[in-house]
């Protein structure tokens, strides 16, 4: 069960300098706080997904405002991703009534992604669509392969999110190797097509309360 938690448990330390991150509830937010350009975006869209996206909205309009940004719409690009305004970077996600996101100066940060997951464990049986090879031998040998293939899953999402802006490459699950540490910090490398642009990704990972963040940053 997810438990109350207060945002700096949640985000505090995730991120480099420069980065600025938050998370709101989504249940019951108003859509009034979406410009006229966004509601247009998800007119059509479940009152769940208008709800979400108006959060996720303002969670990022907040945050690019605390980094100096002039208010904007935030609208979509290719494959439904964020388009910033020009100088940031930024990635935003919603789950099971929260969302969270996270901003930077392109000057301060290249790309940044991040990815929210209820802490619950993952059929094991998507290893093979998820995984390389590498990885799925470091689950078998972990102690509890289902929940780590979630930590897993949510920072290659959060990898995906982070390298889009710069490669603009829908890449495969198995197209990047994660080195995880129980730490709570991790490694992502890119196979050589995408290396030289994106180099490695490297990021923090977190339970909370019930709570799976995972944050990835190219500097």
């Amino acid at each position: 069960m997810m438990e109350s938690f207060d945002e700096i448990s949640l985000l505090s330390g995730m991120f480099p300098a420069g980065v600025v991150a938050s998370v709101l509830g989504v249940e019951d937010f108003s859509l009034d706080t979406l410009m006229p350009e966004e509601m247009a975006l998800v007119a059509r869209a479940s009152p769940r997904r208008r709800r979400e996206f108006a959060a996720g909205r303002f969670c990022a309009r907040t945050l690019l405002a605390q980094l100096g940004a002039a208010p904007s719409a935030i609208l979509v690009g290719p494959h439904r991703a964020p388009l910033w305004p020009s100088g940031f970077t930024g990635s935003i996600s919603h789950a099971s009534g929260l969302c969270v996101a996270a901003i930077a100066k392109t000057c301060d940060v290249r790309s940044v992604g991040i990815d929210l997951e209820p802490d619950e464990p993952l059929d094991g049986e998507l290893a093979s669509a998820l995984c390389t090879p590498e990885e799925r031998r470091w689950l078998a040998k972990s102690a509890d392969p289902e929940r780590w293939l979630h930590v897993l899953f949510s920072i290659k999402e959060a990898v995906y999110k982070c390298q889009f802006p710069l490669t603009h490459e829908l890449l495969d699950f198995k197209d990047v190797q994660l080195d995880i540490d129980a730490s709570g910090t991790f490694c992502a490398t890119a196979y050589p097509a995408y290396a030289a642009t994106v180099g490695r990704i490297r990021g923090r990972w977190r339970k909370v309360a019930g709570w799976l963040v995972c944050a990835a940053t190219i500097v």
